[in-house]
């Protein structure tokens, strides 16, 4: 039996455009090396909004987000 998995297929350039949008903001948010309970947030709102790229979202936070970084203790200046 074969399952279908909507994020296995081709992206659109709609898509392409959001993501790399997405990687962007992500890239943003974790240059200076803290994130604050607003920018993630954010990125959860991102994901809400496009949950047929959720998981290919997933895949680019795999690839960025510092295993160092902390996002349960707020981080003020």
């Amino acid at each position: 039996m074969e399952i279908d998995r909507p994020g296995d297929a081709p992206l659109t350039e709609e898509q392409e455009a959001v993501l790399a949008s997405f990687r962007s903001k992500l890239e943003a948010i974790l240059s200076d090396g803290r994130v604050d309970p607003l920018e993630v947030q954010a990125l959860v709102n991102d994901f809400r909004s496009h949950r047929e790229l959720s998981s290919r979202m997933m895949d680019v936070m795999g690839e960025l987000w510092p295993a160092d970084v902390d996002v349960t203790r707020p981080q003020w200046d």
